[in-house]
């Protein structure tokens, strides 16, 4: 089923617009080269070759040592092959040369818990915190933090307001509930292991542990059910199938034995599972698809009704598959889609925009996505990323040298303060593409942005002689040219 984009960011049908757009985010552009070579070392880190990504990250930060995303992802590279002392030093990097660099401080982060410095870890969310008090992912991360360091209460607060932001995220209602499990605090717990149940009805790890909270309180019968239901999910789990065992032989009616009772997690062995860890239950990909394809079924019949229903389930069930399965970006592209379309609601076009980065790291060559968060980003006015969103489309696929990416990446270069760097940019596009109207218009509009008004008119007359582009283009060069030769005679 395809996919339909929802109309972003101002529009850009002429490239006049260029010219309302003011001068911020004064930012040095990266090296093409630095550019190029990350752009390798993502596709290396996608396939999983993360000494082949380190390499590349390498060469781009080598050839442009300001560049922040090239630091950041040398550091994912590094955290991904269990180098953690290296990826915290790269996050901080990435971190001095862009203080607001949400992921990097995320990242780095979860890098000091899988190091085992919990309390630095602290800090970084908390940070991550301060910057965006409305994703629920440095919540859980603390909370997760908080668990290991037996500070319970703290660590159930910090789930609780995680859940608050985004009800359906599972790994928050499990952790919460072997929390509660293991302050005795028992309704509680089986108040969130049930709602685990309903809302991931595949989750072995929520049976288990329901299983012995229901053993704890004398209910043999559920807990073996529960039990049961585990090992169906999970049969090769040894810790699931001993605790079957151990329940039918206390229910068995020739069972002359007291029950066998396995403890709730206490605070001398936690059992929270880190939010990025994938051993909380048997991955089921069936699922996720199911429920994504139901997702997009809710989308379409919202976009044939405009009936808000349909709109809330779609989001519902995309959530869902994203919770199941986090790392297909086809999942995280939908959903980043439908959040992009809540345009009057900041935290749903932040996470729109978490959506969307994350489904371009995890498929680099996502063209659809890669346009969507430009789009994005130059509506919230970040113009210097926006411009990196566009050019990397460009640079990646002739088919996208048009007016719907060049004129908006123009538009980006002047609102960034970064106009000399623009011109530089599409004087080799034009270059490359030399039939290319639009490349060749957003070329002479920078020229002229950049005060270079003979430039601008010389290269825009050789659209307009040679009768470049379609008949709209044409038209569009030719009123401008009389406008800025007009302005050359007063």
């Amino acid at each position: 089923m395809k996919l339909r984009l929802p109309r972003i960011g101002p529009n850009v049908s002429t490239l006049s617009t260029v010219f309302l757009l003011l001068f911020v985010l004064l930012r040095p552009a990266c090296s093409e080269d630095a550019v190029t070579w990350n752009n390798q070392g993502i596709e290396h880190l996608k396939a999983g070759d993360h000494a082949a990504a380190i390499r590349a990250f390498s060469k781009a930060i080598e050839t442009d040592p300001r560049m922040a995303p090239g630091w950041y992802y040398r550091g994912q590279a590094h955290a991904r092959s269990a180098q953690y002392g290296k990826a915290v030093a790269d996050f901080g990097r990435a971190i001095e040369l862009d203080p607001d660099h949400y992921r990097a401080y995320l990242a780095r982060a979860d890098a000091r818990v899988d190091s085992g410095d919990d309390r630095s870890a602290l800090s970084d969310y908390s940070r991550c915190i301060r910057i965006r008090p409305q994703d629920p992912e440095p919540y859980s991360g603390r909370a997760y933090v908080y668990g290991r360091l037996r500070r319970n209460e703290e660590a159930v607060e910090d789930y609780s307001r995680a859940l608050r932001i985004d009800p359906n995220r599972v790994i928050d209602l499990l952790n919460r509930a072997v929390t509660y499990h293991s302050m005795k605090l028992l309704e509680k717990a089986e108040a969130d292991y049930d709602a685990v149940v309903r809302l991931q009805p595949e989750n072995g790890r929520a049976y288990f542990y329901r299983a012995r909270l229901h053993e704890e309180r004398g209910r043999s019968r559920e807990a073996l059910n529960d039990a049961t239901r585990a090992v169906e999910l999970d049969p090769g789990n040894k810790e699931y199938v001993d605790k079957l065992a151990s329940l039918r032989a206390e229910v068995a009616p020739s069972s002359s034995s007291r029950p066998v009772i396995l403890p709730a997690p206490s605070p001398e062995t936690p059992e929270t599972l880190s939010p990025r860890d994938s051993k909380g239950g048997k991955r089921h990909p069936s699922l996720a698809r199911f429920l994504f394809e139901q997702a997009l079924r809710d989308w379409e019949k919202y976009l044939q009704t405009e009936r808000a229903p349909f709109f809330q389930r779609a989001l519902f069930h995309v959530d869902s598959a994203v919770n199941i399965e986090p790392e297909e970006s086809e999942y995280r592209f939908l959903q980043g889609m439908l959040l992009s379309s809540m345009k009057n609601d900041p935290e749903a076009m932040i996470r729109a925009t978490d959506s969307l980065i994350r489904t371009v790291e995890l498929d680099p060559g996502h063209g659809r996505a890669q346009l969507l968060l430009a789009q994005i980003l130059q509506e919230q006015g970040s113009f210097f990323s926006a411009a990196q969103q566009y050019r990397f489309l460009v640079e990646r696929d002739p088919n996208m040298v048009t007016g719907v990416v060049t004129a908006p990446l123009a538009a980006c270069y002047v609102a960034s303060g970064q106009t000399d760097e623009g011109i530089e940019f599409f004087a080799v596009l034009v270059e490359r593409y030399p039939d290319s109207a639009s490349a060749r218009t957003c070329l002479a509009v920078l020229l002229k942005s950049g005060r270079r008004t003979k430039e601008a008119v010389d290269t825009l007359s050789i659209l307009v002689e040679k009768k470049l582009g379609t008949k709209e283009e044409q038209e569009h060069a030719g009123r401008l040219l009389g406008s800025w030769r007009k302005e050359g005679r007063s």
